[in-house]
């Protein structure tokens, strides 16, 4: 039956109505039920003579009194939500509205088979402009919910055009003629208008999800590419650009003093040679997890440049601390990495450097803890190096000579 009546029906009378333009509705009728209100009085003064007259006043009474009660609960469903209506709530408050809608649009239909038969062409005429007034005034805002639009103008116009019509007949009257064309062609208009009103709404709000969505996606892009320029692809951790920018983020002039562990595998150069370049992939990405560890909790490693990384920790680059550190690292080497069932030993080296107030930024420490861990290559199997001023004036003392050699 659903399938039947919905090839019987135009695409647009029965479009899902979209939770924007609901909510927007929500908004945009606020003010109407005044307005049909006082347009309900309108007609009690306007005609109360000429029903007195034909004993119909009572039953006017009683139309104005159902007509403020349906007000009534429109200004109720107006406002049961609050200033707006939440986007969840919309799915349950857009087919209440579109019965309050058909109720109001029947209660001023009414008025056309109980009033036109007494009134002369101009008191006619006077109904009319008034009936068309209530038709039109709310589509504006009915074309967020064209079916909603569809059954008031169509609730009011059809009863109205017909007592017109039965009327022409009986009674053939130029100005009734022309009053029933001009009353038919308003209410035509008055569907296409809201017909246009409504597809230019929705292809509003079609472009702003649209637009939305794009944002979203280039937002997501953004980060993919972010997290992509900020991971080392072999191991999976930060590289050394986002491990000076995590520095510089959270340790700038730091109260918490941090010293960086520079750690290089000895003689690592030899295994792609020997065993190929996804045995040395293998090892680097064992030993990221190792230093990686969730139990790890005052570490943060990243990887530096070929097979370095830099790990850092909090606390002073001194005392017991450092040496439990540094027997710390040298214990992931005691065991071989196995590779295809082939066990791979090797030996680090290690350079340590701290923060200090004379020094301008992170990244120099960075580059000291480099620096210690080259000095300490130099002697390969498990030797470590801490930063001094010492160190730094011999390598500026042996680049000096370099250059003058």
């Amino acid at each position: 039956r659903y399938m039947v009546i919905k090839g019987l029906l135009p695409s647009w009378a029965i479009q899902r109505q979209q939770p924007e333009l609901t909510q927007q509705l929500y908004t945009e009728l606020r003010g109407y039920e005044y307005l049909g209100t006082s347009a309900a009085v309108l007609v009690l003064l306007v005609f109360w003579e000429k029903t007195a007259a034909n004993h119909l006043h009572l039953f006017l009474v009683i139309w104005l009194g159902v007509m403020f009660c349906l007000y009534t609960l429109q200004w109720r469903l107006l406002r049961e939500a609050g200033p707006e209506l939440s986007y969840e709530a919309t799915k349950r408050w857009a087919p209440r509205n579109r019965v309050m809608a058909f109720l109001i649009a029947g209660g001023w239909a009414a008025l056309g088979p109980l009033l036109i038969w007494q009134l002369d062409p101009w008191q006619t005429l006077a109904l009319a402009l008034l009936l068309f007034s209530v038709l039109a005034m709310p589509v504006s805002a009915y074309s967020n919910d064209y079916p909603s639009a569809l059954l008031s103008v169509l609730a009011i116009a059809v009863p109205t055009l017909t007592v017109l019509l039965i009327k022409q007949f009986s009674q053939p009257i130029a100005s009734q003629f022309w009053l029933l064309a001009t009353f038919g062609t308003g209410a035509l208009l008055c569907l296409l208008s809201g017909h246009r009103l409504s597809q230019a709404r929705r292809r509003a709000i079609n472009e702003q999800n649209e637009l939305i969505k794009a944002r979203v996606n280039i937002a997501s892009i953004e980060r993919e590419l972010r997290r992509e320029r900020d991971t080392d692809p072999q191991t999976g951790l930060g590289n050394r650009r986002w491990f000076e920018h995590y520095l510089q983020q959270n340790y700038v002039a730091p109260a918490t003093p941090f010293y960086i562990i520079a750690l290089s595998i000895d003689r690592f150069s030899d295994v792609t040679p020997s065993f190929g370049r996804h045995a040395a992939d293998f090892i680097l990405q064992d030993l990221a997890g190792q230093l990686n560890h969730p139990e790890a909790l005052r570490q943060l490693a990243a990887r530096g440049d070929s097979d370095c990384f830099l790990i850092l920790y909090e606390g002073m680059e001194s005392g017991l601390e450092i040496e439990e550190t540094v027997s710390q690292l040298f214990k992931l080497f005691k065991s071989p990495f196995c590779w295809q069932n082939q066990p791979l030993t090797f030996t680090c080296s290690l350079g340590v450097a701290g923060w200090h107030s004379h020094l301008d930024d992170s990244a120099h420490v960075i580059e000291n803890a480099l620096l210690s861990m080259r000095e300490a290559a130099k002697t390969p199997g498990n030797s470590f190096r801490m930063h001094d001023s010492k160190l730094q004036e011999n390598v500026k003392r042996q680049a000096i000579l370099r250059r003058e050699l």
